[in-house]
């Protein structure tokens, strides 16, 4: 996969997951502190940066969103499945965070059972996400497949590379085989 292709299927770019990387490297580091030099961390403490890295997140959402609402007024459609999936990630990765912090605070911090949460409700949140990253995935193979069979399959002709690159980029996709060259240096001009 390319990171073109794990953006257009997950809805998830670099940024994001830059700021979920650094996260979970301080995380990390706080996390064998804790272990080791420092026991007075909390766990809490360790999860700080997986929330504000969500939290950031979100921001970051919000912020694309009200662009694409306030810019790309015609297209509605767009902006709407983005903020239902980036949204729906968010919150199922807060959830999880959260699920996992109270087991782990409860269990290992306190010795004692303090929430009643099974293994099983924890990592719910992350089934529910990798089921709504595969629709997402799914939904896109197939937008891209309808394109390439409306181009490809009803016409006895060669593929009109203008064509096809306006079919896609009407559908949101980018296709780095077919690219235009003065295209893309027309974009970055602009």
């Amino acid at each position: 996969l390319t990171l073109i292709e794990l953006r257009l299927w997950t809805g998830v770019t670099p940024f994001q997951w830059l700021l979920h990387a650094i996260a979970l490297l301080l995380a990390t580091i706080f996390l064998t502190l804790k272990l080791t030099l420092l026991p007075r961390i909390t766990f809490f403490g360790v999860f700080a940066p997986f929330f504000v890295a969500l939290f950031l997140d979100g921001y970051f959402i919000f912020v694309v969103i009200a662009r694409g609402m306030v810019t790309d007024k015609d297209q509605t459609r767009i902006p709407g499945l983005m903020t239902i999936f980036g949204s729906g990630r968010v919150v199922m990765m807060g959830f999880f965070e959260y699920f996992l912090l109270a087991k782990i605070d409860g269990e290992y911090e306190h010795n004692q059972i303090q929430s009643g949460y099974t293994w099983t409700i924890v990592f719910l949140p992350i089934w529910i996400l990798l089921c709504g990253l595969g629709i997402q995935a799914c939904r896109m193979v197939v937008v891209e497949d309808a394109v390439l069979e409306l181009l490809c399959c009803f016409k006895a002709e060669p593929i009109d590379t203008t064509q096809y690159a306006e079919s896609l980029r009407r559908v949101m996709i980018h296709d780095p085989i077919f690219a235009d060259p003065d295209s893309e240096a027309n974009e970055v001009a602009e």
